[in-house]
């Protein structure tokens, strides 16, 4: 009886160390995604499912070269050697030329984007009217709608190393 409760305490050890293992790549993986500083340098190549994944997360307001290269994306790019072998040199992502600032309102120099948002509007059921204030204990047609919201961004070229 004792050499099976030995066997199980070791095999509950080893369980313990792939859960070890598991949860370590978890982590890291996590902090991949959430943009925390990557022990590797650029192993996510535009055009993969990781690279897809990571474009989902980019905000609005972040140019995509900008995030790419934060993120370490790597372009694909094949040359030829002297021998007409197909050789991989991707780099990696080229910061912006430019940067994106949300201000209040339209103006010159600004990109519009609109966002959809989901409203609910009532409609008084007699006129068809749509109804600003609806009152408790009246019946209302109740319509789900979208709108577009619009957001502004000022475009700002950054300074190069040639000049202006």
């Amino acid at each position: 009886m004792r050499k099976s409760l030995n066997k199980y305490s070791k095999l509950s050890k080893e369980d313990n160390k792939v859960s070890l293992k598991a949860l370590s790549v978890a982590a890291l993986a996590g902090c991949a995604i959430l943009g925390a500083p990557s022990a590797h340098a650029a192993d996510v190549v535009l055009g993969s499912e990781d690279a897809n994944a990571l474009l989902q997360q980019k905000p609005v307001d972040a140019p995509t070269l900008d995030y790419l290269h934060q993120n370490n994306v790597l372009i694909p790019k094949t040359e030829q050697d002297e021998n007409g072998n197909d050789v991989d040199a991707s780099f990696l992502a080229p910061e912006s030329g430019y940067s994106l600032t949300e201000v209040e309102a339209a103006g010159e120099g600004t990109i519009t984007k609109y966002e959809t948002v989901e409203v609910t509007r009532y409609y008084d059921k007699t006129t068809g009217a749509q109804v600003e204030n609806p009152v408790a204990g009246v019946e209302y047609k109740v319509v789900q709608e979208k709108d577009l919201v619009p957001h502004y961004y000022n475009l700002e070229l950054k300074p190069s190393a040639l000049g202006a």
